[in-house]
């Protein structure tokens, strides 16, 4: 297995979850060379320019037809790809495009049952197993031996410089600090925190302790609840769509994070850093930081 290729076009959530199974992979074939498709860029800023893989691509297989999907498949042809993971949750059609139009032998995935054509190695979702976990279901139907890796989000020595400028511009320093995250981007209102009760929690974290500090952290999406917190307190620091990077060079300051169900959430696990989340109706149990 010299060639492997790794679907994980979810969000940046999917991919920090999809690490450990992909250190597993590297620990595994530490000469192979692993590509990785992420489905945007920020996705893929999650292990970009660490040893996880030799290259990174975006593809947005739900934004595609099928006739640009036919056209990018029949490429990995010519690729000659030996093994292909494809993560968790991602649909089937991945693996049948692949059957139809490439040459790989080992197509592994899962999927509902029963199992659908397509796979040559295949696992059963089981709805309440954590997406971590049976990412690596899917990595040891190839290779059983496999042992699960830790959490991963790759940070770089330039974000790491930004986050310390961030850190002394808003006279942070020897302050414990929550951070808190009330956006996440989600086009299901029902699963975000309502933005004037994070406000309500702001007050009463800075009246009981007052000489901390509160990071509040707003993305391109979350510009719309930005008003919602203004003239708040002095003792709270707007970081305002920040790179991803400099995000988590800053969330590994924090003593805290408080957080919609997003992304930042996973990437403060990966970090180390304590975090509650706020969930809406969704199954936690399976996509918990």
């Amino acid at each position: 297995m010299k060639r492997v290729i790794v679907f994980q076009t979810w969000g940046i959530g999917d991919m920090v979850m999809a690490t450990p199974m992909i250190g597993a992979l590297r620990q595994q074939l530490p000469e192979a060379k692993i590509t990785l498709i992420a489905g945007s860029h920020s996705a893929a800023e999650v292990i970009d320019g660490s040893t996880l893989c030799n290259e990174l691509r975006i593809m947005a297989p739900g934004k595609m037809n099928i006739w640009q999907l036919a056209k990018t498949f029949r490429g990995f042809k010519k690729e000659r790809f030996d093994v292909v993971i494809i993560c968790t949750r991602i649909s089937p059609r991945i693996a049948q495009l692949l059957r139809l139009f490439s040459v790989t032998k080992i197509i592994a995935g899962d999927c509902l049952p029963p199992r659908r054509w397509g796979y040559t190695h295949w696992c059963p979702i089981e709805r309440d197993l954590h997406r971590v976990e049976s990412n690596m279901r899917i990595l040891q139907t190839i290779i059983p031996e496999a042992q699960m890796g830790g959490l991963y989000f790759h940070i770089d020595p330039k974000s790491r410089i930004e986050a310390d400028r961030f850190w002394v511009q808003s006279r942070i320093n020897g302050r414990n600090v929550l951070g808190i995250h009330p956006g996440g981007g989600s086009q299901q209102k029902n699963k975000v925190f309502p933005a004037e009760k994070f406000r309500i929690v702001v007050k009463m974290f800075l009246k009981k302790f007052s000489e901390s500090r509160v990071i509040i952290f707003f993305g391109q999406e979350d510009r719309n609840i930005i008003p919602s917190f203004s003239g708040i307190d002095n003792r709270v620091i707007f970081a305002t769509e920040l790179p991803l990077r400099v995000v988590g060079a800053l969330i590994s300051r924090i003593r805290v994070l408080l957080s919609n169900d997003s992304g930042l959430g996973h990437i403060a696990a990966a970090l180390r850093i304590p975090v509650v989340t706020l969930a809406g109706p969704t199954n936690i149990s399976s996509t918990r930081p």
